[in-house]
Parts: C-alpha cells; structure tokens; sequence
C-alpha cells in the first residue's frame, strides 16, 4: 500500500490564505440591522445566518452594552471574524 504525502501547514498557507480571502469577496450587498439584542448567543446565530448567505455587514443598534469579542467570536463559531460588523 502506497503512503500519501503528509503536508505540513507551511506548505498549504497559501491555499489557506487564498480560501479565507475569497470568504471576503462576493458578498450579497445586503445589510442585517440588529435591533436591540441583547443575548450573546442570538447574535452569533444570525451572525452564522449571515455568513452562510454571504452578508456584506451587520449593523448592531439600540444595544445595552457592546458584546464581548471574544464571547461572540466563540458563539458566533468564528464567523464573527468574516461578517463585518459595528455598532
């Protein structure tokens, strides 16, 4: 039985990299506005949500205080990191 090649991430950074910047180009030039939300966990759900329909930003507005990015990052599965987003 032939072994396959194990590839290290070095070799493959490029890729990478390639990969995460088309996730920022071609989005849907559609704008999600966040009205008063308040639960972590809701704002990462439609922040999954908009990743998946390819949503240029999310405005967050009328909120008590701004989320953690760290809590949200994790609530959100990361793709807080690709959907633009502000308050």
């Amino acid at each position: 039985m032939k072994k396959q090649k194990q590839y290290k991430f070095k070799e493959k950074k490029h890729l990478v990299q390639s990969q995460i910047e088309n996730i920022h180009k071609d989005r849907t030039p559609l704008i999600i506005l966040l009205d008063g939300i308040s639960n972590t966990a809701n704002a990462g759900m439609i922040f999954r949500i908009a990743d998946a329909l390819r949503v240029e930003e999310i405005l967050i507005y009328n909120y008590i205080e701004p989320f953690k990015e760290k809590v949200l990052f994790k609530k959100s599965r990361s793709t807080s990191e690709y959907v633009k987003h502000r308050y």
